[in-house]
């Protein structure tokens, strides 16, 4: 029997995206919520700056993170998803700016 080939994670916007904050958007308060869409079935996690993955809640047909900021500037959120059969698939990255 083969090796499985273990499963490789595909950049694809159509599968899942960041629907907010919007791209460049400025944000004037420390504590924000990201919210993603999912069109494929699993549990969504995300990035923010390249940390560590977070798990998100899902809710009326979306993803959402409570995210408190740390310190102003440029900043970065990048979703992911695995689905049952073992695909993954990120979100491109969303730039944003806390002011």
């Amino acid at each position: 029997m083969p090796a499985k080939m273990p499963a490789t994670t595909a950049v694809d916007t159509t599968m899942l995206s960041v629907e907010s904050p919007m791209p460049g958007e400025r944000i004037k308060a420390k504590n924000c919520c990201f919210m993603f869409r999912a069109e494929v079935e699993g549990a969504v996690e995300a990035s923010i700056d390249g940390g560590a993955w977070r798990r998100c809640r899902h809710l009326m047909g979306y993803w959402w993170l409570d995210w408190e900021c740390k310190r102003t500037g440029p900043h970065r959120v990048v979703a992911r998803i695995k689905t049952p059969e073992g695909a993954e698939f990120k979100s491109g990255p969303r730039r944003f700016q806390v002011i």
